[in-house]
């Protein structure tokens, strides 16, 4: 049975489709992802606001995650965070972050994954609803 290198691996990986991208990059189609993102959830927490939490199979060059939420007034996305990456990592990591200033109704979310050279990487954007009357 031939043995498999760590490089063969994390290269077969970058090959792979990677869950939670898709949906736009600024990078080109040929660019490796600098993580692979096994989940990216968001749950209200009444009185609190939101509770953001994800994770990846892996990392390889993540300088870390902006996280970013979308104005109802004006449909712009604004910097509410930034979690740092681990750098390298095989192993599964989880990230959690609470936005305790989540606006009113339904609030949505993305992340913004950074590599170490200042590329950028979008999630999926997630739809929140946080109670109360949106602003008008």
């Amino acid at each position: 049975m031939k043995k498999t290198s760590f490089l063969s691996m994390m290269l077969l990986l970058w090959l792979l489709p990677q869950p939670g991208f898709g949906q736009c990059t600024e990078a080109e189609a040929d660019t490796l992802l600098p993580a692979a993102l096994l989940s990216f959830e968001a749950y209200a927490m009444p009185g609190q606001g939101v509770s953001l939490e994800w994770g990846t199979a892996w990392e390889l060059q993540l300088k870390g995650f902006a996280i970013e939420c979308r104005s109802a007034e004006d449909g712009s996305w604004q910097q509410i965070g930034f979690k740092p990456g681990q750098g390298h990592s095989s192993r599964a990591v989880y990230y959690a972050f609470a936005d305790t200033q989540a606006p009113a109704g339904v609030a949505a979310y993305r992340l913004i994954l950074t590599d170490q050279a200042g590329r950028r990487f979008y999630t999926h954007q997630l739809g929140v609803e946080t109670g109360g009357k949106a602003a008008n």
